[in-house]
């Protein structure tokens, strides 16, 4: 199997400081190949400044303005259940007790929005975040490039070259947008 070169996919740490129209703009305009570009479907994100538990009015304002459509979805019956309100009540307390939490709000959902639902074949959820500031970008054993990748991730990538002879493993820990 070759795996084919992949025109440059952009980094985490290009879109710091970009507003929400401009964040979606460059992704969309990358040189990525159209099946890994955001989702058409997701809503717009934007740093998030309400509380992690949303309002009174809406409680998943978070999911709902950062989440892709097709995931905010299938998602919503799970995330209305009381464990995940309790964890969303956890992260404002921790926020409004001065705590740093990553990745920063805005990226939480990032993965549904380089993620289709329905290309999907296996999830893999990561038990140790990255606690470190410009590590955490959203993506499981992901970090931006130009950050050390991860023993972890370095493990992915040897079972992939094992399984996948062909396969070359990328020089940096990005995988927000691979194929």
């Amino acid at each position: 199997m070759s795996v084919p070169k992949r025109a440059r996919s952009p980094s985490v740490d290009e879109f710091d400081g970009l507003d929400a129209d401009d964040l979606i703009r460059a992704v969309q305009e990358s040189e990525t190949p159209k099946k890994a570009r955001v989702n058409e479907t997701a809503p717009t994100p934007a740093p998030y400044t309400q509380p992690y538990s949303g309002t009174a009015e809406d409680p998943l304002l978070l999911e709902r303005t950062t989440m892709s459509k097709a995931w905010f979805e299938r998602l919503e019956p799970a995330m209305r259940q009381e464990s995940f309100k309790k964890l969303k009540a956890f992260l404002d307390a921790e926020k409004r007790a001065g705590k740093t939490i990553y990745p920063p709000p805005h990226l939480i959902h990032s993965w549904s929005r380089t993620t289709p639902l329905e290309q999907v074949k296996v999830v893999i959820v990561g038990q140790d975040p990255y606690h470190q500031p410009g590590q955490a970008c959203g993506h499981c054993f992901s970090v931006p490039k130009g950050k050390a990748v991860p023993a972890s991730l370095q493990n992915i990538y040897k079972e992939l070259k094992a399984e996948f002879p062909d396969f070359v493993p990328p020089r940096h820990g990005y995988v927000g947008i691979m194929n």
